[in-house]
């Protein structure tokens, strides 16, 4: 939750207008999708193509390191994890608009 909290934030850090409670709320609950998907929606032109083959690759990723975490218990997943989350939601409002808008 951590890390899916620091990439929401960058919604409020890097755009030009803060979104609404509702629109965080909606982008979280939406966020298999939005997360997957919508990484060129990025307001940060350099990270435009690393996010969008993170999106991608979001969702197996996340279930191999967590599942490394569970059952190994080894200490480097957990801020590998965390970093993975934040990428993975880093503007996960300005990705629910993209989608939204197509």
């Amino acid at each position: 939750m951590l890390g899916a909290a620091l990439g929401i934030a960058g919604d409020f850090l890097a755009a030009d207008s803060p979104p609404s409670v509702g629109d965080v709320l909606t982008a979280i609950l939406l966020s298999p999708v939005a997360v997957t998907v919508g990484g060129a929606a990025t307001t940060v032109p350099a990270l435009t193509w690393p996010l969008l083959v993170g999106g991608l690759l979001f969702w197996p990723v996340l279930v191999v390191l967590a599942r490394r975490w569970l059952r190994q218990g080894t200490v480097w997943a957990l801020p590998v994890l965390l970093l993975w989350c934040w990428q993975g939601f880093f503007q996960a409002v300005h990705r629910l608009w993209m989608i939204l808008s197509a």
